[in-house]
């Protein structure tokens, strides 16, 4: 039986939805900035080096996940946490409880990591759509 929920504070200004997508701007700015100032483009139908475009994606959700976790760890997230009725049995903390636990840690393991999935992933559909990074001289 849930009798409520308990509020765990962090700053007042830090709003979870707004840091992630001010953090992976900045990091998406900072790769594509990298990434044009050397002469990389993102072409359609062209024949381009055949790593670059994964590579490329993949170092850019490596950085994302790995910038969350080091923002995170410094300020940390608002969360909120489900109170159950005291006291609670140790060997079973959740009595009859549908919450789902997924514990990520360390995040500056696992935060990279899936960033590097994702950018894999994104890498193969654009593959499959026959985009590839191509270099101008």
């Amino acid at each position: 039986m849930i009798e409520g929920y308990s509020y765990s504070d962090a700053p007042h200004w830090f709003p979870a939805t707004a840091w992630f997508l001010i953090v992976g701007t900045a990091v998406a700015i900072a790769v594509s900035a990298t990434l044009n100032a050397t002469g990389w483009r993102l072409a359609r139908g062209a024949h381009g080096r055949k790593f670059a475009l994964p590579l490329a994606l993949s170092a850019f959700g490596t950085a994302y996940g790995l910038t969350v976790a080091v923002v995170g760890r410094i300020w940390p997230p608002t969360f909120y946490s489900v109170v159950l009725p005291e006291p609670r049995d140790p060997q079973n903390p959740y009595p009859e409880s549908f919450i789902i636990h997924f514990d990520l840690e360390p995040n500056l393991i696992t935060f990279p990591a899936t960033g590097l999935a994702v950018g894999l992933v994104a890498a193969t559909l654009l593959h499959v759509r026959n985009y590839s990074l191509t270099r101008t001289n």
